[in-house]
């Protein structure tokens, strides 16, 4: 009897074997898993089986299955190399994954050796990886991950995906598709998009070169040169990034903002970092995640979308706190057309940039048995760049969005198109405009709750799903009227505190405690109201309720926020104030537009490479996002002296100082024109 063929078979009988004795004792089972084999079976002894599967493969005269012959012929040869004890053989064999341990507490993967199968040498046969599903139970309310069984296969590379799930079917008595792709060492060819990047990139590199020298021998001879030419120098730019103000404070600039922009940066990319791992399917302890859910450090997790919140509301304030001071200055007039211009020269090249990166080099990172999986959203971009590029993917390709997370950048845009309306409406007639807009900012709300209510949708299914495309996400997360409220808001408290500045207010302690004690009420109701729904045997959020606190989220969170503005600009922040206006934020501040583009490029590729087992805990999960984040904020600061500060250096070379320059709005980073946006 061969030896492949044997030692496959027993890989598998012992899988399904002890597979079949857990169904066999419900007694036993735990309450997460429900094992369901109805779909699986045997008839007579298992190996007796296999053994008559394979003389029917070798027969050249079997005409019931499809199998290549160099498949078959390779197997053989396999096979005599095996019962040689060669040692090319014997590692296609061992590279094979094993029967999990520990598959009651969730672990339902073993990806075998990726780099011992795909490093295979030998004359006549190459070797290629392939990973199995077997369909072991269903997904349910108590296992929402579901709990298919995962092996790593290694097979001659002449056995197509087709093949080995011919075998494997034919082995268990399965219609279930069980390989859909097998993968190998060999690099991807490049592509032509891959040579228009690598020109691109070079370029670049160049042109920051001489840049430089440029700027050099300008300092050195006490020259001031020209203005386009130094643009992209390194001196420069590394300069304006690790600018920090200290003890010279400016009374016209909210350093608060620093603190907050960058914090709800942090939170977004560890909640990404989270998401990754939870998707990853080679967690040995996949069960504590269930556990881990019902915890409340898990909210901050489970609610973190609301840290998207926290940008719209910035966005609306910066751009209302500089345009009513320009607005005050012409008279009520904005050049909108270079105000549109200038947002888009700010966001579109580094944009454009990163993904460019991401449908070319990208894939050529890395590779291992996860890796496809993670990094095959790149092939959206295929029908859908040009809507990133114009910043209307959300409605132009919801659910199929090139660089997907980039979303925020299309609602934001969105609404900055329509803020010439509400700023002039605002100056010139004020509280008739400020109803109007509160009428229309309240009508939002009442959409969101309608669509939830309507459609039955419950508050947490999209940390559930992880983020992934649904109906959900499509209406009431993607959309840009339903995600309106908090720059609304922003927009008021920067036209309330323009209408103050130069003012002192002064408040008695009970209204500063009051204040105080509202907003963290508020910021903690939005992180833990659905708390209690997570516990066993709670009740189930109905969508009426979870209308109310989608829809009423979106303004308590900005609200808290503006408090928390509020105070630190008029001298009630205390120690908050001190953290959040602490001088180390302004370069991270700076980057932070940069960091949002990347981090999930660098988070996706790090599960990618995932080649063993891992464990999920917070300690685990704070270790790796400080990796991730490391990582992130090197190539961050790469692509800010390259790309994003040489583009603001050549705007302003070209267009000056210009009035658009003063309406920029508060994507999550801090440009250059960040420097006297509140000036």
């Amino acid at each position: 009897m061969p030896k492949l063929l044997l030692l496959s078979s027993a890989v598998i009988i012992a899988v399904f074997v002890m597979i079949d004795d857990a169904a066999s004792q419900p007694q036993q089972q735990p309450q997460h898993f429900h094992w369901n084999t109805t779909n699986m079976k045997f008839e007579g002894d298992l190996i007796t089986e296999f053994t008559r599967f394979l003389t029917r493969m070798i027969d050249a005269n079997a005409s019931n299955l499809s199998t290549d012959p160099q498949c078959l012929s390779e197997l053989l040869d396999l096979t005599t190399g095996l019962q040689s004890n060669e040692l090319w053989a014997l590692k296609f064999i061992d590279s094979w994954g094993k029967l999990p341990s520990g598959i009651f507490a969730g672990h339902l993967t073993d990806l075998g050796n990726f780099d011992q199968c795909v490093g295979i040498v030998h004359k006549k046969i190459k070797s290629h990886y392939c990973m199995a599903k077997f369909p072991i139970s269903k997904s349910s309310e108590s296992n929402p991950f579901g709990a298919d069984l995962r092996l790593g296969l290694c097979f001659p590379r002449s056995c197509s995906p087709s093949t080995v799930n011919e075998i494997l079917q034919e082995i268990i008595r399965s219609d279930e598709t069980l390989v859909a792709k097998c993968t190998s060492n060999e690099r991807i060819p490049f592509s032509a998009i891959d040579w228009v990047a690598i020109g691109v990139f070079t370029v670049f590199a160049i042109i920051v070169i001489l840049s430089s020298i440029y700027d050099y021998r300008l300092r050195k001879s006490e020259r001031s040169g020209v203005e386009l030419f130094k643009a992209f120098s390194l001196f420069i730019n590394f300069k304006v990034l690790c600018k920090m103000s200290g003890n010279k404070r400016s009374p016209n600039v909210i350093y608060c903002l620093n603190g907050i922009r960058s914090l709800s940066i942090i939170w977004i990319v560890f909640g990404h970092c989270y998401m990754v791992v939870l998707l990853l399917p080679t967690n040995v302890n996949s069960t504590d995640i269930l556990d881990w859910l019902k915890t409340p450090f898990s909210m901050f997790l489970q609610s973190g979308t609301i840290s998207v919140d926290s940008f719209f509301f910035l966005s609306g304030f910066l751009l209302s706190w500089v345009a009513f001071k320009e607005l005050e200055k012409t008279n009520g007039k904005l050049n909108i057309p270079l105000m549109y211009l200038h947002r888009y020269l700010r966001l579109a090249p580094v944009v454009a940039i990163c993904m460019l990166f991401y449908v070319s080099m990208y894939r050529h990172l890395g590779n291992g048995p996860l890796w496809d999986d993670y990094t095959k959203a790149y092939h959206l971009c295929d029908k859908s760049w040009w809507g990133t590029l114009l910043f209307v993917q959300n409605y132009a390709f919801p659910g199929e969005m090139c660089f997907g997370h980039t979303w925020y950048l299309a609602v934001d845009t969105q609404l900055y198109l329509i803020s010439p309306i509400i700023l002039i409406g605002l100056y010139k007639w004020k509280k008739i405009a400020a109803w109007a807009i509160t009428t229309v900012g309240l009508m939002g709300t009442a959409c969101v709750f309608t669509i939830v209510v309507y459609n039955g949708f419950v508050a947490g299914q999209s940390a559930q799903t992880l983020g992934g495309d649904s109906t959900m996400m499509r209406k009431v997360y993607y959309s840009t009227h339903t995600r309106a409220a908090p720059w609304i808001i922003g927009i008021f408290l920067g036209w309330f505190m323009f209408q103050k500045r130069g003012q002192r207010i002064r408040m008695g302690w009970m209204a500063v405690a009051g204040g105080w004690t509202l907003c963290l009420a508020l910021l903690a109701i939005c992180i833990f109201a659905l708390y209690p729904s997570n516990l066993d045997g709670a009740h189930k959020l109905t969508s009426v309720e979870s209308a109310f606190y989608i829809a009423f989220s979106r303004i308590a969170w900005p609200l808290g926020l503006s408090w928390l503005v509020f105070a630190c600009t008029y001298g009630y922040g205390g120690f908050v104030n001190t953290f959040l206006s602490w001088s180390i934020w302004e370069p991270f501040s700076r980057l932070s537009y940069c960091v949002y583009l990347i981090h999930l490029i660098v988070e996706t590729a790090h599960g990618g490479v995932t080649r063993s087992s891992t464990y999920f805990s917070d300690f685990e999960m704070v270790n790796r996002f400080w990796g991730d984040f490391g990582i992130t904020l090197l190539i961050s600061i790469v692509v800010y002296l390259v790309f994003e500060a040489p583009m603001a250096g050549v705007e302003k070379a070209l267009f000056g100082k210009s009035n658009s320059n003063q309406t920029t709005s508060a994507i999550p980073s801090t440009t250059q024109s960040k420097e006297h946006l509140c000036d």
